[in-house]
């Protein structure tokens, strides 16, 4: 149970599963857990709920680690530098009321690096940053990620390996005013109803867009571009 000003600040390695319930916005993890190679659930309390939050404050992550969050937010407490910090997670998953925030000090973006484990998993809650704090999103490792929350992205989007799905529903919509980036041999798939905006979009050579989604964004391609089935405008 980490609550109120209690916080973690030793290293945590092992691997097993750790069920952690979180229940106040000043616990924060400060420890180095990236050497943990087991399962972390994430989760709030079923009485006396106070802003239950997943608050990581070293740049480290949980590189190893299985995370999967229940109706929490994961937030970044540490002050980043000025050009912003990545933090790895090995395998993420949470449900539609989870939240996925940034920092909470500072303006500076916080890049959440996800899927280095390979699996495949899905992320349905919603990226929500505190205030001008934004949030970017890497994804790497040869899995499946796939979101269908909503939500703001704005330190941008890049598909560097496996597959970054993104919709189940006609209201889904997830924005970005920096670049969306589709690396060799990485794919984006929009599934049907939902849209995905951003400032920029790259697909480079070997890399695959797909689906039947809506990308809101001019597109620069170093390959070729195949309209398979759908419409392109």
């Amino acid at each position: 149970y980490l609550g109120d000003l209690a916080g973690l600040s030793g290293n945590l390695t092992g691997s097993g599963t750790l069920n952690l319930i979180v229940n106040f916005s000043s616990a924060a993890i400060t420890g180095d857990w990236s050497e943990f190679s087991g399962t972390l659930n994430v989760a709030r309390p079923t009485t006396s709920i106070d802003d239950p939050r997943f608050q990581l404050g070293n740049p480290a992550g949980l590189p190893l680690a299985t995370v999967n969050l229940d109706q929490v937010t994961l937030s970044y407490t540490a002050t980043p530098p000025p050009e912003g910090v990545i933090v790895p997670i090995g395998s993420l998953s949470g449900i539609s009321t989870a939240i996925i925030a940034g920092a909470q000090t500072g303006a500076a973006p916080v890049t959440w690096r996800v899927g280095s484990l390979n699996n495949s998993t899905t992320y349905a809650g919603n990226f929500t940053p505190y205030g001008n704090a934004a949030i970017g999103l890497e994804k790497t490792g040869t899995g499946s990620l796939t979101l269908t929350g909503t939500g703001a992205l704005n330190n941008g989007i890049t598909v560097e390996q496996g597959t970054l799905s993104y919709g189940d529903a006609s209201t889904d919509l997830l924005s970005s005013t920096g670049d969306l980036v589709v690396d060799p041999n990485a794919t984006l798939q929009l599934n049907q109803g939902a849209t995905l905006t951003a400032a920029t979009c790259e697909i480079f050579t070997a890399a695959t867009l797909c689906g039947r989604g809506t990308l809101q964004s001019p597109l620069t391609s170093d390959g070729t571009l195949s309209i398979i089935g759908g419409t392109f405008n």
